[in-house]
């Protein structure tokens, strides 16, 4: 799978990745053009993701990420505050 890079609202960058494990998994910059910090898993919802993820900035800069699980499900995760924390995992069902 092939990672995804954006840009949270502080500046700092994030990297997201679906996992051999069927996991999300990201990784941020510690600060703005500086180190990174180790990957962190955002679980998957319950589902074994398989694509994506798309990963864009909401209209309040919170970046929201969307993956399709191997069922064919939609799924989708966000920032619970502006460069800062995640929500829990959300079905949006099949596209």
């Amino acid at each position: 799978d092939h990672p995804t890079l954006a840009a949270s609202a502080d500046g700092r960058l994030e990297l997201f990745i679906t996992g051999n494990d069927g996991n999300l998994w990201h990784q941020w910059q510690t600060a703005a053009s500086n180190g990174w910090s180790g990957w962190v898993s955002l679980g998957n919802g319950g589902a074994r993701l398989a694509n994506g993820p798309a990963v864009m900035p909401s209209g309040d800069r919170r970046l929201e990420t969307f993956v399709v699980s191997a069922d064919g499900n939609l799924w989708h995760i966000w920032q619970t505050s502006a460069s800062n924390g995640w929500s829990g995992w959300v079905s949006l069902g099949q596209p």
